[in-house]
């Protein structure tokens, strides 16, 4: 039966409807969902899928961030405990520490190299902290790796039973120990550097400090480790490894001060064999071989300033200079051509040496004068020999005899298992250069200098400045003589340092109660304990002295530093100050925002040590980022006081984005 044809009719309106509008109808007899609906499911599959996946891959991410995060504390804890193990010479459970610090940091760097981890790298902002941390883990695992290598050849040397002669320093256990140690260097070095070259925009507080920690650490240690291994490579040959080498040893008086140590009144020679040291007695400089003629000076500047003091023709005034290898280059001169046998070099210490090995031996037993207690070495070789002793020859003799007993006790601390106080100890005699060596071999001189122990006149350019003086007078009034001196830093445009340099020289000598070997007098100008000096003032190679005291004549250059010298006389119980005033050219640089300033000053070694007071005034719109630790803001000044000796540098940091400086 057919439709109505009303109905038919309708039908085809819808179906023509259905049709304009572009879509399709659907029979009720298909089977499966209508289209429409079949592909909103698959959209909303694909989106839950892909939530789903985010939200593990956002666990598995989080939760190795955290292992690593967790990792790298441990392993920070571990190095801190390492190294108070160190200090305490507890070699093998270092090296246990250290092994737990490399596992807790390859860990890190392993949890932060999971695929799930790995695209997080390229995700702004979070990738830099990604990548910062992994370079923070891979170099706390390669640091510790090579520092546990270095500890595990030293602890199998410190457990070596075999027997060294008093004297001997085991050349064969310094060659095993260098290569650990150049690898533990190259290895530092190179991690500092790629942890220096991370980017710090957008690192979160923990990753930032994490990076700034070890920059600290490394600082710290770095150039120590560098130097150790130079040392290490060098010091075979210094021993005489492969044939004997030979040495010219002093003893400076101090309390008769020269520029680069004291009056260089007794010598000896050292030899040293296979790393076996041996003294030869110690003999009055006049007993050494003299030329007949002048030596040739180590350079111009040398020959201009010094000649005219017959320093090229006496071993008591060859180190006149503050500059000890020109010294030791002029005394090499004088004992070859006045025909004694080509040596090696030359090693100078003074009382204060000699005064820091009694303290660390406990004391000395002195031949021909009998114990030394540790606070008694010190004035006794300064100053009480000269009354003690009427004769000149049985006083030189003993004091000869303490000079070797001090180099004794310096074999047995380079002999010592405590590798920790072994080196602290050289550190301490090494930094207020009262300790000095030059070697004829350029490798092994080039180690020392990078050593501090060479006691070079530094060729530098920048803020920098010296006050030397020379007992002129022939006593022994330097003993009681105080030294002050303020240094104070201005900044000015263009890199340029303003400075004012006041030394204040006190002469406390007594007038009576010494003998004429100590009060003097022994010159025609000067009276029972007057201190007269040929005092000398420096600063850099990029500096121009401005002010000095009346009286001061301009010396030249030496190293190309500007010299001005002054003839000073102090009578008992006086004072003279002196100013000076420098401006110096690339003092201070920009390093991005960051202002650089470093002071260097070089503090002349004396008995006593000298207080110096380094002052920089912060320049108008900036804000102190870096200064030394023992540093001070006082006034708008930044102030670091010491009493010290030896080559002293301080570096200090402002924020220069906003910098005004004077006369700008």
């Amino acid at each position: 039966m057919s439709a109505p044809a009303g109905d038919d009719q309708e039908a085809v309106e819808r179906r023509g409807s259905g049709d304009a509008a572009g879509t399709d109808t659907h029979d009720p007899g298909d089977s499966g969902p209508p289209p429409e609906r079949d592909g909103r499911g698959r959209l909303l599959f694909i989106c839950l899928a892909v939530v789903l996946l985010l939200g593990v891959w956002g666990v598995a991410a989080g939760s190795s961030g955290l292992a690593a995060y967790r990792d790298l504390n441990d392993a920070r804890s571990d190095v801190s405990l390492a190294e108070r193990q160190l200090r305490d010479a507890e070699l093998s459970e270092a090296r246990m520490t250290l092994d737990r610090a490399v596992a807790s940091a390859a860990s890190a760097s392993d949890e932060l190299r999971r695929p799930w981890v790995v695209p997080l790298r390229w995700v702004p902002m979070l990738g830099a902290n990604v990548r910062a941390a992994t370079t923070l883990s891979d170099a706390a695992r390669d640091n510790g790796q090579a520092a546990a290598e270095l500890l595990e050849v030293a602890a199998v040397i410190v457990s070596d039973d075999r027997s060294q002669d008093v004297g001997e320093i085991s050349v064969t256990y310094l060659g095993e120990l260098a290569p650990p140690a150049r690898n533990l260097a190259d290895t530092m070095v190179r991690a500092t550097v790629e942890v220096e070259e991370l980017s710090t925009g957008g690192l979160v507080g923990p990753v930032e400090r994490a990076r700034e920690e070890y920059l600290e650490l490394a600082a710290g240690n770095l150039d120590q480790v560098v130097l150790a291994a130079d040392l290490l490579e060098v010091m075979p040959a210094f021993l005489g490894e492969t044939e004997p080498r030979t040495y010219l040893v002093g003893a400076a008086a101090l309390s008769e001060i020269r520029g680069s140590g004291g009056l260089l009144g007794s010598w000896t020679i050292l030899t040293a064999e296979e790393g076996r040291m041996r003294f030869e007695e110690f003999v009055d400089v006049d007993e050494l071989p003299q030329p007949s003629e002048p030596v040739t000076p180590p350079s111009d500047e040398y020959a201009q300033r010094y000649a005219a003091f017959d320093a090229l023709r006496q071993y008591r005034n060859a180190n006149l200079t503050p500059d000890f290898p020109s010294a030791a280059q002029v005394i090499l001169q004088l004992w070859e051509q006045g025909g004694g046998r080509p040596v090696d070099g030359v090693i100078v210490a003074d009382p204060v040496t000699y005064q820091q090995l009694s303290e660390r031996a406990g004391g000395f037993e002195v031949p021909g004068y009998g114990t030394l207690g540790p606070d008694e070495t010190l004035q006794f070789v300064a100053l009480d020999a000269y009354e003690v002793f009427t004769d000149d020859d049985e006083r030189k003799r003993v004091l000869g005899a303490t000079a070797t007993a001090a180099f004794g006790e310096l074999f047995e601390i380079l002999e010592d298992d405590d590798v920790p106080a072994t080196v602290e100890m050289l550190g301490l005699l090494a930094q207020g250069g009262h300790f000095r060596i030059y070697s004829t071999d350029d490798e092994v001189q080039a180690v020392l200098i990078r050593a501090g122990v060479a006691g070079e006149l530094p060729e530098v350019a920048g803020e920098s400045a010296g006050f030397f003086t020379n007992n002129i007078g022939g006593n022994k009034v330097d003993w009681f003589e105080q030294r002050v001196i303020d240094h104070h830093v201005e900044l000015l445009p263009d890199g340029v340092t303003a400075s004012t340099i006041e030394v204040n020289l006190h002469n406390g000598a007594p007038v009576e109660g010494y003998r004429r070997g100590v009060l003097g007098p022994w010159t025609g100008i000067t009276e029972v304990g007057d201190a007269l000096s040929l005092t000398t003032f420096t600063c850099s190679t990029s500096c121009e002295i401005v002010g000095r005291p009346g009286g001061s004549t301009d010396g030249g250059t030496e190293r190309g530093r500007p010299m001005r010298d002054a003839t000073v006389l102090i009578r008992p119980g006086e004072e003279r100050r002196l100013r000076y005033r420098t401006e110096s050219t690339e003092g201070w640089h920009f390093e991005g925002d960051r202002l650089m300033l470093t002071v260097d000053h070089l503090v002349q070694p004396t008995l006593h040590g000298v207080d110096l007071t380094i002052r920089v005034a912060i320049p108008t719109g900036t804000s102190v980022l870096e200064a030394p630790s023992e540093g001070e803001v006082v006034n708008s000044e930044i102030v670091v006081h010491a009493r010290t000796s030896g080559r002293v540098s301080h570096t200090f940091v402002f924020d220069g984005s906003d910098l005004e400086v004077a006369g700008s």
